[in-house]
């Protein structure tokens, strides 16, 4: 099981809005419910999604350890990020993603999804190939 590393101030705000959610770092891919269109782009682009429980979805079959407790992700995504991934905090408070190769997503999206939300159908099945 891979460590997603925290620096303090990204365990300090995840900890502000994790009480009752499941966290998921979310390759937006376009697989899943929280992701409802992937971009067939250089670019790679990731989600910190704050879960009500029963939102979680298979396609979430990996789970990495962390200072916060457990965070799932996508098994393929684990190939994005070598083995130090790393959350922090970046300009105007935004959680960012390293590893030990640099940057790998300066700018993630904050997701919460909550019980009674409506959650968008996404993609099922493997991420489409560009």
């Amino acid at each position: 099981m891979t460590e997603l590393k925290m620096t303090d101030k990204a365990i300090a705000k995840l900890q502000k809005l994790m009480p009752g959610k499941t966290i998921l770092l979310d390759m937006d891919d376009g697989v899943g419910p929280f992701s409802a269109v992937g971009v067939c782009s250089l670019n790679t682009h990731f989600n910190i999604v704050l879960a009500a429980p029963s939102k979680v979805t298979a396609d979430f079959n990996v789970e990495l350890s962390s200072p916060v407790g457990p965070v799932l992700v996508k098994d393929y995504s684990t190939e994005y990020f070598g083995n130090q991934p790393k959350l922090d905090l970046g300009m105007g408070d935004i959680f960012t993603l390293s590893d030990e190769s640099g940057l790998l997503d300066g700018a993630l999206g904050t997701i919460t999804v909550d019980e009674d939300a409506e959650v968008a159908a996404g993609q099922s099945g493997p991420a489409a190939n560009c």
